[in-house]
C-alpha cells in the first residue's frame, strides 16, 4: 500500500514562481489589457494545443522533466487548477531525482498562465472542480510527439528508455509515495 506524502498548494505569484519559471498576466498598470513582453521560451519548433483535463483526485504518482525546452500553461476557462514543481537539480547527477519534501505546489487561479524553466520537474495540472479545466499548452513539436507516443505518466517506467526528450519519475511505482495536494 502506498504511503500518503501531503503537499501544501500556495498561491502562483511571481515570487513564490521565479525559481520554477515566470508568471504569464496582465500587469495592473496596463488598463488597455494588452501586453507584449519577452519571455524566454526554449525548445524546437513550437507547437500550440489545447487540453481538456477532467476533474480526478488531487493526487499525484510521478512527476516529469524536459531537458531541452520551457513550457508555458495558459488557462482559458477561468477554471482554478494545482499542480507541482521542483528544482531541475542539473548540478546533481542525471538519475537523480527530486525528495518529496522539496517538491512544490501552487494554486492556478484561472485568470493568469505560467512558464516552466528548462528542467523544472513538473506534475499534470490537477482542477479543482468537477467541470474541469482548460488550458493553452505551449511547447514543442518533438515534446508533443514523444508524450503522445508513450502516453506521459500513464505508460509502464520499463517503456520509457527510449524517450529521447525528458523524463520521469513514477513515486508510486519506485518508492511507494502518492503525493496528496493541500488546498
Amino acid at each position: 500500500m502506498a504511503r500518503i506524502h501531503l503537499i501544501n498548494a500556495g498561491p502562483l505569484t511571481a515570487a513564490s514562481f521565479e525559481q520554477f519559471g515566470e508568471l504569464l498576466d496582465v500587469p495592473r498598470s496596463d488598463i488597455t489589457g494588452r501586453t507584449s513582453y519577452p519571455v524566454n521560451f526554449e525548445g524546437g519548433k513550437i507547437r500550440i494545443s489545447t487540453a481538456q483535463l477532467p476533474y480526478k483526485a488531487l493526487q499525484l504518482t510521478g512527476l516529469e522533466q524536459h531537458y531541452h525546452l520551457t513550457q508555458a500553461f495558459i488557462p482559458i476557462c477561468g477554471s482554478p487548477a494545482v499542480f507541482a514543481v521542483a528544482k531541475a537539480g542539473f548540478q546533481t547527477p542525471i538519475y537523480s531525482v527530486p525528495e518529496p519534501d522539496d517538491i512544490r505546489a501552487f494554486v492556478i487561479d484561472g485568470t493568469k498562465g505560467h512558464m516552466l524553466k528548462k528542467g523544472i520537474w513538473h506534475s499534470n495540472r490537477l482542477p479543482l472542480h468537477e467541470n474541469g479545466s482548460k488550458m493553452v499548452i505551449i511547447t514543442d513539436k518533438e515534446t508533443s510527439f514523444d508524450l503522445k507516443a508513450h502516453e506521459s505518466m500513464s505508460s509502464q517506467l520499463g517503456s520509457r528508455d527510449v524517450w529521447n526528450l525528458y523524463r520521469i519519475i513514477g513515486y508510486q511505482q519506485l518508492l511507494g509515495i502518492v503525493l496528496q495536494i493541500e488546498v
